[in-house]
């Protein structure tokens, strides 16, 4: 097994799961969180990312997960990744979506919610301050 990446002070860095059924974005938000200074996990199958959780044990810090996606939504993902760790945050991003919303995201497990488009500088922020609040430094 590989050493997880660390930063320049020889921390471990950050491990994000990013879970999107549209690769590009799925990508995008991958070399996002890779350039904010984040180990980014990237999977297009919410079935394979839950596989990673399970395989991670423990090595996975925060994910961000896209709502609408084929074989599983992303608040049941969310549901089923917190059975098997349920410290880890779940950022939850959804173009459109009539069950969750920022004000009751809670409510469904997840640490926020966004709407999509999400701004990247938005959503670096965001991601800080969620790894922020689940593990204080």
């Amino acid at each position: 097994m590989s050493e997880a990446p660390t930063d320049a002070a020889g921390s471990r860095r950050a491990r994000v799961l990013v879970v999107d059924d549209e690769r590009t974005i799925a990508q995008f938000i991958g070399e996002l969180l890779e350039f904010s200074g984040y180990d980014a996990l990237v999977h297009t199958d919410p079935m394979a990312a839950l596989e990673a959780v399970r395989a991670a044990g423990g090595a996975i810090d925060l994910v961000v997960s896209d709502q609408t996606m084929p074989g599983m939504v992303g608040t049941d993902l969310a549901a089923r990744i917190h059975e098997l760790a349920p410290d880890v945050p779940v950022i939850l991003c959804s173009g459109y979506n009539d069950v969750v919303n920022p004000d009751n995201a809670p409510e469904h497990g997840l640490a926020r919610y966004l709407n999509k488009p999400v701004d990247a500088a938005r959503l670096v922020a965001i991601v800080a301050e969620v790894l922020a609040q689940a593990r204080p430094r």
